[in-house]
């Protein structure tokens, strides 16, 4: 028989979405929020996890509209209820995740930097940081605003150095401060960026033994390094 408690039916919807089955898990999510609203004092913690993962199913499910409304509620209980920093700045993640699906990049904006803002306030030396910083300069580059979007690329290079050992994921944003430089007319930045990504890639490539996408971005690396000799 179906759980017709608003907890029980949480858990259900969670265990689906986390199977891969957000169609499933939908019914789950709305069944808790319809529970938990209709009873005074309920845990706005728990009611903020059903928005949440009611956002995420739609999102998963195509309903990119459908599912900001739900993540927008999530960040709003969560804040009024004082939940954890790390919960507040994931339903605010998500929220720029969806609005930057939606095409709308300085609202996405506006969410990643509600999420820098909790993450540092947290601690400065957030291990998460530094993607959002990233996340930050990808939105900026998005824009055409390509100082921003290097700035904060070497924003999220310098902390995932101090902080992230070993980050592959600094080749990424080696690239994008790479497009930046290049479109910004500077060729040093440019041609810097690149042979700092090739370098990282031929120390991932001896690990890997043979990577088909580490071996796609070094010729990347390689090409653009070529060009302007």
């Amino acid at each position: 028989e179906a759980p017709d408690h608003g907890m029980a039916a949480l858990g259900l919807g969670q265990c689906l979405q986390f199977q891969g089955r957000p169609g499933e898990a939908l019914p789950w999510f709305e069944k808790t929020i319809e529970k938990l609203e209709a009873m005074p004092g309920s845990a706005p913690p728990v009611l903020g996890m059903a928005y949440f993962g009611a956002a995420a199913a739609r999102l998963a499910m195509g309903s990119p509209g459908e599912a900001l409304s739900d993540s927008q509620a999530a960040a709003r209980i969560w804040r009024k209820a004082g939940a954890p920093v790390l919960q507040q700045a994931q339903a605010h993640g998500q929220a720029a995740a969806i609005l930057e699906q939606l095409g709308l990049t300085a609202q996405a904006l506006q969410q990643q930097d509600s999420v820098a803002t909790l993450l540092q306030d947290a601690s400065p030396a957030h291990p998460g940081l530094w993607k959002v910083y990233f996340d930050q300069a990808r939105l900026y580059l998005q824009q055409g605003d390509l100082e921003k979007a290097r700035r904060q690329g070497q924003r999220a290079l310098e902390h995932s150095q101090a902080h992230i050992p070993n980050n592959d994921f600094e080749v990424d944003i080696l690239f994008l401060m790479g497009r930046s430089s290049r479109y910004l007319g500077d060729t040093t930045g440019y041609r810097t960026a690149y042979a700092q990504a090739l370098g990282r890639l031929e120390e991932m490539e001896a690990r890997s033994a043979g990577n088909a996408n580490i071996l796609y971005r070094l010729g990347v690396s390689a090409y653009h390094l070529r060009q302007d000799e």
